[in-house]
């Protein structure tokens, strides 16, 4: 079964997962999408939905990558980023 934000490609290395609660500390469900800029500017996006996660690739030597994640969670807009650095 294919499921967006998911590649059977050899080349993956990473998941990238979010998990967004409600306010009664419950999952909710929604599209989440990611904007990763590697080293060298050039960005790659997924845009998943269900489960929240998709498939990146990320390549070391220790390269910092930015990760930007925005989520639309029953019309409202969740936005967040965050540095990772591949070793």
């Amino acid at each position: 079964m294919e499921m967006h934000g998911m590649s059977d490609s050899p080349d993956i290395t990473h998941h990238l997962m979010v998990y967004i609660k409600g306010p009664d500390g419950k999952p909710v469900s929604g599209k989440v999408g990611f904007i990763v800029t590697g080293p060298d500017g050039r960005e790659s996006k997924t845009l998943t939905m269900g489960m929240h996660g998709g498939d990146i690739v990320l390549t070391p030597p220790p390269w910092v990558y930015k990760i930007k994640t925005r989520a639309v969670v029953d019309r409202k807009t969740i936005n967040d980023e965050f540095e990772y650095t591949a070793k």
